[in-house]
């Protein structure tokens, strides 16, 4: 019984391989897409401290990912609306943040991701926030080191 397993897996493994060098798009079904979206940040910063971020959308899974070195904490937000509020600290570099596993990934579009605060690195808020700018996408490569998110190749 154990070969036959086997085979059945093997057959399915090989149609996975065949079905990603024939060039269709994975992403191109009907069905649902589990897995996971990276939120990327631009600073016109170097040094800074902490994050606050609002995300909402349908159905957030936890856990949420950081980027390694930075610590993470995460919550439901306290207005009701179902919203996950998600605050990094540590020293954040510019690029990708956070990743977490949502139901469907063809449904990017239809989360919001609002960056509440920023501190530096010595705890002082920023008051301007405007030349701060946050990014959802679709991470294509996985092959990023344990820990870390690579943010390059990520879909708009």
């Amino acid at each position: 019984m154990k070969y036959h397993k086997l085979k059945f897996l093997s057959v399915l493994s090989l149609a996975a391989v065949v079905g990603c060098v024939d060039g269709a798009d994975p992403l191109d079904t009907a069905e649902p897409v589990p897995g996971n979206l990276v939120l990327s940040l631009t600073s016109p910063y170097s040094d800074d401290g902490g994050v606050r971020i609002e995300i909402a959308g349908p159905i957030l899974s936890k856990p949420f990912t950081a980027i390694k070195g930075a610590v993470l904490y995460s919550e439901l937000a306290e207005d009701g609306s179902g919203a996950t509020v998600a605050l990094l600290a540590g020293e954040l570099p510019a690029g990708a943040l956070l990743e977490f596993a949502v139901p469907d990934v063809k449904q990017w579009e239809s989360y919001q991701i609002t960056l509440t605060e920023v501190v530096n690195q010595a705890n002082e808020v920023r008051g301007d926030m405007s030349d701060y700018e946050l990014q959802l996408g679709i991470p294509t490569d996985t092959q990023a080191l344990p820990g870390l998110i690579v943010a390059d190749g990520m879909t708009p």
